[in-house]
């Protein structure tokens, strides 16, 4: 049912763990794509991956680190209806995990809609359900990349994500669901789809404030960000 996609830059350790935890959770049908973006130690990093029989591709050798190219190359290599993507840092929670998105897709398999959980250590909760309803409805405020799913299908239909986006932080993740809802897509928020966050990439307020400009040039608003 599942391609999860893991775009990754160094940070084996917490690969590691990563891995450990999604294999004890997923069913013979789901499979693992971890794409490496120009990592240091990418020769452990691809041994990794295929010790918990994952797919492995390494992109990028010759340009900075590009997390929306990267899973860009995971979806499209990608086997099964439904993406889930996983940052190498965002680490599922409970055991209860991928058991939550199987029961909202068994009672609703539209392709367009999006469903995505909370992540911890990143932005309070507090502040993304200000923009959930009663329904579990969100605008794309709410979303955070990294801890998502969608359907292969509408990823393709809005074009993935925009690579001009640089690094790994800076509203690639509002502009791609701001694509999403634009296509008709309904974003569906699930309490049990909890990730905790383990840092993994310094960020730099040249990238963002770069990131953000591309964003107002491309949609005419800069989005909300408490």
């Amino acid at each position: 049912m599942f391609s999860i996609i893991i775009p990754v830059h160094n940070s084996l350790k917490i690969l590691s763990e990563n891995l450990k935890n999604i294999c004890s959770q997923i069913e013979a049908s789901d499979e693992i794509i971890v794409v490496d973006d120009k990592s240091d130690n990418a020769i452990e990093i691809k041994e990794l991956a295929y010790s918990y029989n994952a797919k492995y591709y390494y992109i990028n050798p010759h340009s900075t680190y590009n997390r929306c190219l990267a899973i860009n190359t995971g979806v499209k290599n990608a086997s099964n209806k439904w993406i889930v993507e996983l940052d190498q840092d965002k680490i599922p929670n409970s055991n209860d995990y991928f058991k939550a998105i199987r029961e909202e897709i068994s009672k609703n398999d539209d392709y367009k809609i999006v469903r995505f959980g909370h992540t911890t250590n990143h932005f309070p909760i507090e502040i993304k359900l200000k923009y959930i309803d009663k329904n579990n409805k969100a605008t794309f405020n709410a979303i955070v990349g990294g801890n998502t799913c969608y359907s292969k299908q509408l990823f393709n239909e809005v074009g993935g994500y925009d690579t001009k986006f640089d690094g790994n932080k800076g509203f690639q993740d509002f502009d791609l669901f701001y694509r999403f809802q634009k296509h008709g897509a309904k974003l569906c928020y699930i309490k049990s789809m909890l990730a905790d966050h383990v840092d993994s990439h310094q960020k730099t307020n040249q990238m963002y404030k770069k990131n953000m400009s591309r964003f107002f040039n491309k949609h005419g608003f800069y989005p909300e960000v408490d």
